[in-house]
């Protein structure tokens, strides 16, 4: 155990750099991570909820960086202690929604889409629908019918209504100009 003043020095005479020193690594390969996620499964057959989670708080902490096994980390837990009978569930809500958050940092968009809808799904369980409605992307394609829900949710069904028409309307627009590019396509073929 050096004195962390002595790392640098031990780098430099190694001729390494201080994350191979210290065996850092930012990200897991997908490999890695599914590898996890099987430990995780087999985990589970043996250990309680608490004992795995604890564990997989271990592995989080030596990868903080790698956003997508903070995902799926965070994916399972929630789901399996919603499928599991857990005693008090809700004591883990903070640490499965800090690593939401984080995984909504990541670069890859479809990785921030996939967990702002774990969130939105997260808080819309709860009834926390200002919550829940903070989740909404722009970008994503379902933003409109989740909207629907938490209005469906808080009773205010004449925007709910509202707002599942519009979605059928749009997508009758975009069907309706697929299917013309279609017969042009067809037609043009022919000639």
């Amino acid at each position: 155990m050096p004195d962390t003043l002595l790392l640098a020095p031990i780098a430099r005479l190694l001729k390494i750099n201080l994350d191979t020193l210290l065996s850092f690594q930012e990200k897991l390969t997908a490999a890695e991570i599914k590898q996890l996620i099987y430990e995780i499964d087999n985990r589970f057959k043996v250990q309680s909820y608490d004992k795995v989670f604890q564990w997989a708080k271990t592995i989080v902490t030596k990868y903080p960086n790698c956003l997508e096994l903070l995902l799926q980390f965070a994916v399972i837990f929630d789901a399996k202690r919603l499928t599991d009978n857990i005693d008090r569930p809700q004591k883990y809500d903070d640490c499965i929604i800090s690593w939401y958050i984080c995984a909504l940092e990541s670069d890859n968009e479809t990785t921030r889409n996939r967990t702002a809808d774990c969130l939105f799904e997260f808080y819309w369980k709860k009834k926390e629908y200002d919550k829940a409605e903070e989740y909404l992307s722009i970008q994503n394609p379902k933003r409109k019918r989740k909207q629907a829900q938490i209005y469906s949710s808080t009773r205010d069904i004449p925007k709910a209504y509202q707002t599942l028409e519009e979605l059928l309307f749009s997508d009758y627009q975009h069907i309706s100009m697929v299917l013309h590019d279609i017969n042009n396509i067809f037609f043009n073929d022919r000639q």
